[in-house]
């Protein structure tokens, strides 16, 4: 299989939601990671959230063949974020956030750098995003939940809408463990719009609406 027709395989399984196929290429070849990663620099893109989200399995199963091949995947994407790679890491939170999901045993000592990079403003939803993923799936993983929701009540006072509507989704998520954390007034009447990306789907949805689904 050439390169190309490999390329191809992986964007129609991603569009299938065929995490089993994806599985089975990494199985033949380990480049099949580097394709997802290519797929993940357009936020607004459906096929990137599909990459982010199919990242987790494909990582874990190839943790499962090569636990240094894994663990590399996991340093490439920090090594995205930084300076010195031109800041190219655009996902690198969301992928990250989706291999300790699929893979905690192996992968849940990043929690806490995930969460540190909040303080990076181009990465504040990236973390959110992080914070909703590992939170539901494996709270054990949150060292300190007075932390984050401090970091959720920060988010709600942004004036990033992307910012904000991704702090609506991870307290929407989180509500039980968020408890106490009130969205600010002023988001209530907010009409502007921010992708969402959640049960396979990337919709447009104003603050507003997001902020009446979690509630006062």
């Amino acid at each position: 299989m050439t390169t190309g027709e490999r390329k191809k395989k992986v964007k129609e399984a991603l569009f299938k939601g065929d995490i089993d196929t994806l599985r089975a290429l990494v199985r033949q070849q380990h480049r099949v990671v580097n394709i997802l990663l290519s797929m993940s620099y357009d936020k607004d893109s459906l096929l990137t959230w599909r990459a982010i989200e199919a990242i987790g399995p494909v990582v874990k199963e190839l943790t499962d063949i090569s636990r240094d091949k894994g663990r590399d995947t996991a340093r490439r994407l920090l090594w995205s974020i930084t300076e010195e790679s031109g800041g190219l890491g655009w996902s690198a939170i969301e992928m990250l956030a989706e291999i300790v999901v699929h893979a905690p045993g192996e992968y849940g000592d990043l929690v806490p750098m995930i969460v540190g990079f909040y303080d990076e403003e181009f990465l504040r939803p990236g973390v959110l995003y992080a914070i909703c993923r590992i939170g539901t799936t494996n709270p054990n993983l949150i060292r300190d939940w007075n932390i984050i929701k401090m970091l959720i009540e920060d988010a709600l006072r942004d004036e990033n809408p992307r910012t904000v509507g991704m702090g609506l989704y991870a307290l929407r998520c989180l509500k039980e463990r968020l408890n106490g954390v009130a969205v600010p007034e002023r988001v209530f009447s907010d009409k502007r719009k921010v992708l969402i990306y959640s049960s396979g789907r990337l919709e447009s949805r104003r603050l507003m609406d997001i902020a009446q689904e979690v509630g006062r």
